[in-house]
């Protein structure tokens, strides 16, 4: 394994969480746009309540749209050479499909027209996308934006599938000494903070000759900001997102068919 596939592969499972999630939103939130006059009357004849209904669309587009992550997920496990657990990285796809579809059904019911539902994704999802750690190193995010990193599900999923891809990796053309780096810092290298220090080193320009990369996956995780530990908290928060997203959308679709 080699540092120089850090960046790819970060790419790779960028481009699966995004393309699974804005195709999922993007057909939903035209969904009850296109059926709103059916739905309502049917809805006002007394043939269902608001929950049900919500329920079977959320299940019936979430299943369907769970079947083409599916087909999408293994051949870029296997072609991209992905490690790590592949129920891990399914699972997390997974998650992010059932989130699409909520998400979509309560902006495409806050929506009255196509257009409305088509012009509300964007400034919906854009801002957890920009601010998830991936396209704006967490250390570069302005501290009044770090709000918006520590919402975004799509940091969250990123950070299963980091944590998932480089736990426990050992990069093998890298050349760092970690004595050598203690050494350079003049020996002040303590046991607690030690290796902030030697992150520091690694980002100033005061390396030693040749010193250029991450001994481990662990070391990459942690320069980041990602806590190794922290998989299944980060799957509780995207439960928990699925959660108020179902929420929202109930009170949208509620107040869309009672409208009018």
């Amino acid at each position: 394994d080699e540092q120089a596939n850090i960046f790819p592969v970060q790419g790779a499972l960028f481009a699966c969480c995004l393309n699974g999630t804005m195709d999922t939103v993007f057909q939903t939130a035209l969904l009850v746009p296109k059926i709103r006059a059916l739905i309502r009357r049917e809805y006002r004849n007394g043939s269902y309540s608001v929950l049900p209904l919500q329920l079977a669309l959320i299940v019936c587009h979430g299943i369907f749209q769970n079947f083409d992550i599916i087909c999408l997920s293994i051949p870029v496990y296997f072609m991209v050479g992905l490690r790590g657990s592949f129920l891990v990285f399914a699972g997390t796809l997974s998650m992010l499909i059932w989130i699409g579809t909520t998400i979509g059904i309560a902006v495409g019911s806050a929506a009255d027209t196509f257009q409305d539902a088509q012009a509300m994704v964007a400034p919906t999802l854009i801002p957890l996308i920009l601010f998830s750690g991936y396209l704006i190193p967490f250390d570069q995010i302005p501290s009044y934006f770090k709000f918006l990193y520590e919402l975004s599900f799509f940091q969250f999923a990123i950070t299963i599938l980091q944590i998932n891809q480089f736990k426990g990796l050992h990069f093998d053309d890298c050349d760092i000494d970690t004595n050598e780096l203690i050494m350079v810092n003049n020996g002040t290298c303590l046991v607690e903070g030690c290796y902030t220090q030697i992150i520091q080193l690694l980002e100033s320009d005061d390396l030693p000759e040749g010193v250029t990369c991450y001994k481990t996956g662990n070391d990459f995780l942690d320069a980041n900001n990602i806590d190794i530990h922290s998989t299944a908290r980060k799957f509780g928060y995207l439960a928990i997102y699925i959660g108020v997203s179902v929420l929202f959308g109930h009170i949208a679709l509620r107040r869309a068919l009672k409208a009018g």
